[in-house]
């Protein structure tokens, strides 16, 4: 991804369920969830990517397996506490063991 004089704020992520998802530095959360490739190469677009770029980006998420996931829940975690990165686990269908079981 060509940054020249930006600094990447957000990236995009795969999810459990194989959608995709956009995480922002910015407020350490999730900007964007369930998007398919399109729609997350749609968002790289709006955000000022070439369609390379963005074909790139999503490409990487897809192929990161859950490292970019747990990453960002991590953040979550860190910044606004365990019942926040539980609900974004729940709703990204995150593989975490610390994550608490909800009961409906």
């Amino acid at each position: 991804m060509e940054t020249h004089d930006q600094v990447a704020t957000w990236w995009i992520v795969k999810q459990g369920d194989g959608r995709l998802a956009r995480f922002s530095d910015l407020i350490s959360d999730f900007t964007d969830l369930d998007m398919t490739e399109m729609e997350a190469i749609l968002v790289c677009q709006r955000e000022g990517m070439s369609t390379e770029d963005a074909f790139e980006e999503v490409q990487i998420a897809l192929d990161s397996s859950s490292f970019r996931l747990t990453v960002a829940i991590r953040i979550i975690r860190k910044t606004y506490g365990d019942p926040l990165a539980n609900d974004r686990a729940f709703r990204t269908r995150h593989e975490d063991s610390n994550v608490v079981t909800f009961e409906l």
